[in-house]
């Protein structure tokens, strides 16, 4: 594992991370779009984002916990081309329904981030874990904010279908700098699956800590849909006018904030 560890290991876990965890949210910005390409109502088209969200929420619990029975790469890497080809889906939707079931879909495997979050943990040097997973932390959350500025720009020039089809394109090519880069890592021991997810209650059951910090990520993701489901089409009407552009600029505020994740890292480390 050690030969494949060089300067580009880390930067292109990052890469991927966050290209992964973008693709849940370029729908948010083109659904004043999807409402008229569909020629149905605003409420209707928000099942969009909805559908993205739930599959990632599904993924976080149902996939992400494989990393610890199977081969991470390899998962890794396979989750990647499901990314991808439920992009490629999206693109070619000729149907709202369509439309939803591939924004399921790609929510669902959106999740090959969180898969990446404890590779990274794992090959970096001790010392310095917390930077890495700043630097990871870092890149999930420039994916989300900056990919509404990305696919607001997309839509307006190019079409939507265009932005579905272009990161459908940046996965395929993830798919293959992971398994041209990434070293091969093996769990250390092999539960069953009705294990790893009995697991999980049982955290829930024991921490209330974590009780605590689910419910208000929970609140805060809740807000979070709400505010953006709605941004799109407020601005495309009276009295705004404005296109998918200055709706993804608006996420263009909260990228400042992305500064603090790397020295949050470097902070943990020195304890």
């Amino acid at each position: 594992m050690k030969k494949n560890l060089d300067g580009k290991t880390m930067p292109l876990l990052a890469a991927g991370a966050g290209l992964a965890v973008a693709n849940t949210y370029y729908s948010q910005p083109m659904l004043a779009e999807l409402s008229i390409a569909f020629g149905t109502t605003p409420a209707v088209v928000a099942a969009i984002p909805m559908a993205a969200l739930t599959g990632n929420t599904l993924g976080v619990i149902f996939l992400a916990p494989l990393g610890d029975k199977f081969e991470r790469r390899a998962l890794i890497v396979l989750t990647t081309v499901a990314l991808a080809l439920g992009l490629l889906g999206a693109s070619i939707a000729t149907t709202l329904w369509l439309l939803i079931a591939a924004s399921f879909m790609i929510g669902l495997f959106s999740t090959v981030a969180q898969q990446i979050v404890p590779l990274a943990v794992h090959i970096a040097p001790i010392a310095s874990r917390g930077q890495a997973l700043g630097l990871i932390t870092g890149a999930i959350l420039l994916g989300i904010l900056l990919s509404r500025t990305i696919s607001g720009g997309v839509t307006e020039w190019w079409g939507w279908r265009a932005m579905f089809l272009a990161a459908a394109g940046a996965m395929f090519a993830m798919a293959l700098l992971f398994a041209w880069r990434l070293p091969k890592v093996h769990p250390k021991a092999t539960p069953s699956y009705a294990a790893l997810l009995g697991s999980l209650w049982l955290l829930l059951a024991e921490h209330r800590t974590l009780r605590i910090a689910v419910l208000i990520q929970a609140l805060i993701f809740a807000a979070f849909l709400a505010f953006w489901s709605n941004l799109a089409v407020l601005l495309a009407g009276e009295p705004y006018q404005l296109g998918p552009s200055a709706t993804g600029m608006m996420a263009v505020i909260g990228a400042v904030g992305v500064a603090a994740a790397p020295a949050a890292g470097r902070l943990a480390d020195r304890g």
